[in-house]
């Protein structure tokens, strides 16, 4: 039987030699994903952000560490996420969705639009309070 994990590794230190927490106001850089499948390792994802903290892109390997497919993200002026395109192998765009928020800055719905930009299908979000 194989045994796949997924083991999380964020490229920054978590303590420095005085036992101080460094991070406390640092922003994560990138955050690489890496697959353990009988104690071979290899990259799954990889996830870049910008100096805002903003995910900007995720790429997914297959297991030859090729590229599998890239997704780019874009943001407003009030830093909510209202684009993304997922592209696969070659540059061809595979999918975009655009997002739309509610004045408490939830994420409301999602369009989904194929490559030749027409519309696919469409993501409602609807929250419930205590």
């Amino acid at each position: 039987m194989t045994f796949f994990l997924s083991v999380l590794l964020i490229l920054v230190n978590l303590h420095d030699i005085s036992g101080q927490n460094p991070t406390v106001n640092r922003k994560i850089k990138t955050i690489t994903e890496l697959k353990v499948d009988n104690k071979v390792q290899r990259i799954d994802h990889l996830t870049l952000f910008n100096d805002k903290g903003q995910k900007t892109e995720e790429i997914e390997y297959f297991a030859d560490g090729t590229v599998k497919a890239k997704t780019a993200f874009e943001y407003d002026i009030q830093n909510r996420c209202i684009k993304s395109t997922k592209y696969r192998k070659k540059g061809k765009i595979e999918k975009v969705s655009v997002f739309e928020y509610d004045s408490n800055g939830n994420k409301t719905k999602e369009s989904i639009f194929d490559p030749e930009k027409r519309y696919h299908h469409v993501k409602v979000f609807e929250y419930t309070y205590y």
